[in-house]
């Protein structure tokens, strides 16, 4: 009898085992597929959004904004590289599913985009808009990426920006009757005890303690809407393609030399190209403006202009 008992009792515990082992497998298989499965979402949601950024790029429109839906909470990060080339931006995705934030892991690079948020913009529904940069000449266009849940309410705006933000009809970002609303982000050009502060006049942007750099309002709205590291990275990203195009413009100077139409900028493409070389920091944009503004005035009043 109590032989009889034991063997049943194995038989059992042997099938409860088995039973386990595939039990398990199972779970971890559908667990894995699903795994897959998001990260691949994930990643073809990335390169959707750069295929829509890349669309607001080239669009006819000055100051346009799109307005990005997403199909769950989601985690839009900006990663960017400076290190070689043009350097790169990567976009990836988590998403919030089953109460906790998924990350796929994948970043999606593009190196022809200059995208300036901060680290991650989080939401279902995001805000883009875009302003060429040029320096002294078309450097490339910038594209500034917000959540929907964030509103910027700017205070003391200067004349030309208000008409220029009221003009993208951008519903996260206004110019009136907002400065009172405590739960929106203070961008202030009169006032010091704001959220984010822009000296016109030094031309820099500061949030909290730290402060950057700026020429020109493509890079004044980068500042205002990116993370230092972010900003930093990319400013180091457009000064070299702005010295490659430099060098395109000295190749483009010695030929127009050659068929008797002096540009007259030649000399100063070469320093120019030099200056970009010892950029570090957005703080060294203030030197570099110098040579930029010389530059254009030489291109603007010479006989033959290269750009």
């Amino acid at each position: 009898m109590k032989k009889g008992f034991l063997d049943i009792s194995f038989s059992w515990i042997f099938a409860i085992l088995i039973g386990g082992i595939i039990l398990f497998a199972a779970i971890y298989g559908v667990g894995k597929v699903s795994r897959i499965q998001e990260t691949k979402v994930s990643a073809e949601t990335a390169t959707d959004i750069g295929g829509l950024l890349s669309s607001l790029e080239t669009s006819i429109e000055s100051a346009k904004s799109i307005y990005l839906k997403l199909p769950v909470e989601s985690r839009i990060r900006n990663k960017c590289d400076s290190y070689e080339g043009f350097g790169r931006v990567g976009i990836s995705i988590d998403e919030y599913i089953k109460n906790q934030w998924a990350s796929s892991g994948i970043n999606v690079y593009f190196e022809n985009k200059y995208l300036f948020s901060s680290d991650y913009e989080e939401g279902r529904g995001f805000y883009a808009f875009t302003k060429p940069f040029e320096f002294p000449f078309k450097v490339a266009n910038l594209i500034y990426l917000t959540s929907e849940d964030e509103e910027y309410c700017f205070v003391g705006t200067p004349l030309k920006m208000q008409k220029e933000i009221d003009e993208l009809n951008q519903p996260n970002l206004f110019t009136e009757n907002c400065e009172k609303n405590t739960s929106m982000i203070q961008v202030c050009f009169t006032k010091t005890n704001c959220d984010i502060v822009v000296g016109l006049t030094g031309k820099y942007v500061r949030k909290g303690t730290e402060q950057v750099y700026f020429d020109g309002d493509a890079l004044m709205y980068a500042a205002i809407f990116s993370d230092k590291d972010i900003y930093e990275c990319e400013v180091l990203r457009l000064m070299q393609r702005t010295k490659e195009l430099t060098k395109i413009y000295e190749d483009k100077a010695l030929r127009v030399k050659e068929v008797g139409c002096n540009s007259d900028v030649l000399t100063d493409l070469n320093l120019f190209e030099s200056e970009i070389g010892v950029l570090n920091s957005s703080k060294d944009l203030a030197q570099l403006k110098l040579t930029s503004d010389t530059l254009k005035n030489g291109n603007d009043h010479a006989k033959c202009k290269l750009w």
